[in-house]
Parts: C-alpha cells; structure tokens; sequence
C-alpha cells in the first residue's frame, strides 16, 4: 500500500505502525490510529472496512463521537 501511494515518504516507524494495524485490524470492530496509517488502511486495495468491519478512525472529533455513541 506504501508503493501505491505515491505521495507517501517511509518513515522511521512505519513498520512497525504496519505490523500492528494488520495484527489487529481483523480482530477490532475500532482501530484507532494516525492519520497516514488510517488513509493507508482505507485504500479500496486493502478496504478493511468492507473486508473486515473495522471502522479506522484518526480524526479526534469523529473518535469521541463514535466512543459517545457506544453509550
């Protein structure tokens, strides 16, 4: 997914940021994270939303609506 964006830089960390998203994406209904990473994740060539259900969210207003909403 890196390789398809093109505006993208790889930096220090990124790895690792990959490493975790795809352990636990397929296991989460909320995966929260950075902007970078949940732009990456929500390509339609990995579309976990579609494939698995998760809901990846960066935006901090759209993170404390979805948590209220779990009220």
């Amino acid at each position: 997914l890196v390789r398809l964006d093109k505006n993208r830089k790889y930096k220090k960390g990124d790895f690792e940021d990959f490493h975790h998203a795809t352990a636990a994406i397929g296991y989460c209904d909320l995966f929260l994270t950075e902007t970078s990473l949940q732009h990456l994740v929500n390509m339609p060539d990995f579309a976990c939303k579609r494939i698995y259900g998760t809901t990846v969210l960066a935006d901090e207003t759209e993170v404390i609506e979805c948590l209220r909403s779990l009220e």
